[in-house]
């Protein structure tokens, strides 16, 4: 093999390993859908502005807040513990995934009918709320059904390893 094909074949196992890495990075990543969620609450919309030489992001408002910011803080925190990596790594057959959703929609349901004043949330935007936040929170814990969220791991760890062991020709004894 020429030097310029081991060179060419080295730095594509090399990006191999480091997209593989930042794939499972976007898979645990869950601070864009709380963000979407606080967004939503709070009545504001992210941009993308270029202000000069720097491109920088703001929040603006873009409708009625679905509730004041102490809700909004109170909801999200709420959220951040639900979609979590480590919240992820479990493994729950179909029925314990049902229960689940049905235990959070009724506990998020209870915690913001409890603070609806407090929080300055409007009765006839209440089945709303719930329903937009169990949107993301069903599809997120979807993952956890039968342990299919680790297994896509494995194959992604898999490639990765193999991709470094190969690097760096090999083990030696």
């Amino acid at each position: 093999m020429s030097e310029q094909t081991q060179q060419t074949q080295q730095q594509q196992n090399s990006n191999l390993g480091y997209n593989m890495a930042s794939a499972l990075h976007v898979r645990l990543n869950t601070q864009q859908l709380i963000d979407s969620c606080k967004q939503f609450l709070s009545g504001t919309m992210l941009v993308i502005e270029k202000e000069g030489n720097k491109i920088i992001t703001k929040e603006i408002p873009v409708g009625r807040p679905k509730m004041n910011t102490e809700g909004v803080a109170a909801v999200v925190n709420r959220i951040n513990l639900i979609l979590s990596n480590a919240v992820v790594q479990g493994n729950y057959d179909y029925d314990r995934y049902k229960h689940e959703i049905y235990t959070i929609r009724i506990s998020l349901a209870n915690e913001l009918m409890t603070n609806l004043y407090n929080w300055g949330i409007d009765i006839k935007e209440f089945s709303g709320i719930v329903d937009s936040l169990m949107t993301p929170i069903k599809a997120y814990l979807s993952r956890l059904i039968d342990n299919k969220e680790r297994e896509s791991y494995d194959t992604t760890l898999k490639v990765l390893e193999s991709s470094q062991v190969q690097q760096k020709g090999g083990f030696r004894i």
